[in-house]
């Protein structure tokens, strides 16, 4: 319930940015690690938070959740350069 909001604002504002430049490389690769990121989400962290509520504290799930969310930090991160990078193209192209 915390991440959800988030989440569907990225997924939106992705979905709009390919609708609007769907010739744009950068694009279409910040848009595929949206995808990627809810991939991960849906079939690792979900599924794990899951358990965890169902069957309380295990040390061994906590670990599992804590090294699969570098996934979804690699990907926020690869995301976020890859914006800047476009951003600052964008602001230096010719008026």
């Amino acid at each position: 319930w915390i991440v959800a909001p988030a989440m569907l604002a990225e997924l939106g504002l992705a979905i709009i940015t390919l609708a609007l430049h769907r010739h744009e490389p950068l694009a279409w690769a910040a848009g595929t690690l949206v995808g990627l990121l809810w991939l991960s989400t849906a079939f690792i962290q979900v599924p794990i938070h899951q358990y965890l509520a169902n069957n309380g504290s295990d040390p061994a799930a906590i670990a599992h959740l804590i090294d699969s969310n570098w996934i979804r930090t690699a990907g926020w991160t690869a995301r976020l350069i890859l914006l800047l990078i476009w951003l600052r193209r964008l602001l230096r192209a010719p008026a």
